[in-house]
């Protein structure tokens, strides 16, 4: 999972020094050097992403980019986690894995991972297991099924959401248990005082 993690560190460097040399270069346009900004800020807030939830990723901790080209068409599954530029219909099944929408990301279709980012567009319901993260300038119209979720200034969500409480089975056998009240019989006289 390391030598994964390191991969891509690696990758991201790399698209952060290609980034650097290009907005270097002086005969750059103003709004250029906005995208190449933006760009770059993209890229590290993916990083952070995987970083931040690669302690809780599978033993195989691979990544998978699907570039902007791509047009997928029916089911795309798998056990590793995703990185979704291209356009889509159909249905994503990467339960046990996460998700990231960039902001190419054209979707249209049920979504099931466990953790899901959108900066692109989603049309369709989404189920994570553990969280839905729209960030600006994603947007979501569909249903959202998750035990969290989090929306950036900027992003937009048409929807309901169901925010489903994930319950540990050592926490269930701890808990104590509820039940009605029991009634106490009245010793007193009956009147009130």
């Amino acid at each position: 999972m390391q030598n994964s993690v390191s991969h891509l560190m690696t990758w991201f460097e790399t698209i952060r020094s290609r980034i650097t040399r290009v907005t270097e270069q002086q005969f750059l346009s103003k709004p250029l050097r906005q995208f190449q900004g933006r760009a770059e800020n993209v890229a590290l807030r993916i990083r952070e992403f995987f970083l931040r939830h690669s302690s809780t990723r599978e033993a195989s901790g691979e990544v998978t980019n699907i570039g902007k080209s791509i047009f997928v068409k029916g089911e795309l599954g798998g056990d590793e986690d995703l990185i979704f530029e291209g356009r889509m219909e159909g249905k994503i099944a990467l339960k046990d894995h996460n998700l990231v929408i960039g902001p190419n990301g054209k979707i249209n279709a049920q979504v099931n991972a466990k953790n899901v980012i959108v900066m692109g567009r989603v049309v369709g319901n989404i189920r994570a297991s553990r969280m839905v993260e729209i960030r600006s300038p994603g947007s979501v119209v569909g249903d959202i099924n998750s035990a969290r979720i989090s929306t950036e200034d900027g992003a937009c969500f048409k929807g309901s959401v169901n925010i489903q409480r994930k319950v540990d089975n050592s926490e269930e056998h701890n808990s104590p248990q509820v039940g009605p009240a029991k009634s106490i019989p009245n010793q007193s006289s009956g009147k009130i005082g």
